[in-house]
């Protein structure tokens, strides 16, 4: 060991040069592959609006075809008006339960009443002699007081009726149910309002499996304006 000490060895610029050229490379692979991503994601975005345009197109294309070209146009129903109608006033109410103050023999009971209808519930002897169709003659003013309730509409709403009679399931299964008795007398009052003017669209007739000898009238209102549209045909 002689103590003298080795002279540092000088480094090269080249090496340096060639250290910063490798660096620079990498960074610039880099840029060019996030360049590239860029591109991809571009033209892949502009293929995908075109196939979307050309799906909307092709439905359009479909719609148009098979759509009728006279259709009429959809009415439309101002649900919020049938607040404006007269269907909930007590004056609906207190006009069918004065119809009864001219009823013969009514009980006086009503079978329920709620929102826009009112039923009330008969024994069928209130109405109809015992094996008669018509009704009793000493009920005409009843008849009479009923079919001017109905003619008349209050606002835009009808005032309609649907009269049930009860019938029971022999009467259903026999041979010819439309001769049987409830039927006969439903038919037979509808045609007595009818005589009296009053359309029949506001009268429904119907029967109910019911061993007791009942008859139902349930009135109701519904908007005319509509109603009027649809027989129209607009």
């Amino acid at each position: 060991m002689t103590g003298e000490l080795e002279p540092a060895q000088e480094r090269n610029p080249l090496d340096d040069l060639a250290e910063d050229t490798t660096g620079a490379k990498t960074v610039q692979l880099f840029a060019s592959l996030y360049l590239i991503l860029i591109a991809f994601f571009i033209v892949l975005n502009s293929v995908s609006n075109q196939v979307t345009a050309k799906a909307d197109a092709a439905l359009e294309s479909v719609y148009t075809t098979f759509r009728k070209s006279f259709a009429p146009n959809s009415d439309e129903i101002d649900f919020l008006g049938l607040k404006k109608l007269d269907i909930h006033s007590q004056e609906f109410y207190d006009g069918i339960k004065g119809l009864f103050t001219e009823l013969v023999d009514f009980p006086g009971r009503f079978a329920s009443q709620g929102g826009n209808q009112l039923e009330a519930e008969l024994a069928t002897a209130v109405l109809f002699n015992q094996g008669d169709v018509h009704l009793r003659p000493d009920q005409t003013r009843f008849l009479n007081d009923l079919a001017d309730f109905l003619r008349r509409e209050s606002g835009q709403a009808e005032r309609t009726v649907e009269i049930s009679f009860a019938v029971t399931e022999a009467m259903m299964e026999a041979a010819q149910p439309e001769q049987q008795l409830p039927v006969l007398r439903a038919a037979a009052f509808a045609r007595e309002l009818e005589d009296r003017g009053v359309p029949a669209s506001l009268i429904s007739t119907g029967v109910v499996i019911d061993r007791r000898d009942l008859v139902w009238l349930r009135f109701n209102t519904r908007r005319s304006d509509i109603l009027d549209r649809d027989r129209g045909g607009e």
